[in-house]
């Protein structure tokens, strides 16, 4: 996992985790790149750059996950437009992960009945699912994403997602999943505001990927309505209308 950098232009520092994700700020420069290495000077190696990238006004932040608590990791940050004249500051703090933030902790979204109610939502925290950055460049448009596990009661299912209070500033997106997380099938997917499913099993247990790109941090509160939509006349081949000859 190596980047290309120039021979100067960089700049390094240090830090022990003591969690297993940090977010690494970085103000004052624009388009930065960042790597992170394990071991000692002369004897580094690069950690995948899998990070998670947002701008918050002059701040840059770049979110690593997958640290091991007590080691220590070196940071290496570059700019095509760092000069000497440049006054950076770094910070490395312990973010809020969202509790749900993996499928493997989807929080339960109950079904509510024939109509929708909507339920709010919240981003803060979350990250997306495997990021991948092999030249370790600053990018955007990345998604956030959280899960919720769905039991139906019911064959027919109709999710509606929004953002909250009417703003219409996120690209939205929902996937639906069957199965279980290390091994799930999406039966829904690539769908913004609305979807409609039938001849699911009740009682099962489904996966609901709800995510957003664009807004901002403070920007992450969302609306998610899952209930059961009406029956359509001879939607399902069982319910077949006959035709007369």
């Amino acid at each position: 996992h190596s980047c290309i950098f120039a021979t100067s232009h960089d700049v390094w520092d240090s830090f022990t985790a003591t969690a297993a994700t940090h977010a690494i700020d970085i103000l004052q420069l624009n388009n930065p790149r960042i790597q992170v290495f394990t071991g000692t000077c002369g004897s580094l190696t690069a950690i995948p750059c899998n990070f998670f990238y947002q701008t918050i006004g002059d701040t840059s932040r770049a979110t690593v996950s997958g640290l091991t608590p007590g080691t220590t990791y070196r940071v290496k940050v570059f700019s095509s437009n760092f000069n000497t004249n440049n006054r950076l500051q770094i910070a490395v703090q312990t973010p809020f992960v969202a509790p749900n933030d993996v499928c493997s902790n989807a929080a339960v979204l109950p079904v509510s009945g024939n109509s929708c109610a909507p339920q709010r939502i919240s981003f803060r925290g979350a990250a997306p699912d495997d990021v991948s950055h092999p030249s370790c460049v600053w990018t955007g448009g990345q998604d956030q994403d959280i899960w919720y596990a769905i039991t139906p009661a019911n064959s027919r299912l109709k999710v509606k997602f929004g953002q909250a209070d009417g703003l219409t500033t996120w690209s939205k997106r929902m996937a639906l999943y069957s199965g279980i997380c290390n091994n799930r099938t999406r039966i829904v997917g690539a769908v913004s505001d609305s979807f409609s499913i039938s001849g699911l099993t009740t009682g099962a247990t489904y996966y609901l990927r709800v995510s957003k790109s664009s807004g901002n941090l403070r920007d992450s509160i969302g609306e998610l309505c899952p209930f059961v939509p009406d029956a359509v006349p001879y939607d399902e081949c069982s319910h077949a209308a006959v035709l007369q000859v």
